[in-house]
This record gives structure tokens, C-alpha cells and sequence, in this order.
């Protein structure tokens, strides 16, 4: 599904057990500090 104007945000759905939410939140900072280092 695509929203309007949504290109530069990041929806995270938190129905979840809180172990998969803090693995995916470790992973994403991660991702950004990859994307910082070579952007």
C-alpha cells in the first residue's frame, strides 16, 4: 500500500512481540549507520 507524501517516512507496526521489536530497532539503526558511513 502506498500513502501520499510517504516517501520519506518509515511505518513500523509495534503488534508484535517486543523481542521481534527490539531485534527490527537494532537492525534499523544498523541499516542507518551503514547508510551514514557511505552517503
Amino acid at each position: 500500500m502506498e500513502y501520499r507524501y510517504g516517501q520519506q517516512f518509515l511505518r513500523i507496526n509495534l503488534a508484535c512481540p517486543m523481542k521481534l521489536i527490539k531485534d527490527g530497532m537494532k537492525r534499523l539503526q544498523k541499516g542507518v549507520e551503514l547508510y551514514r558511513k557511505t552517503n
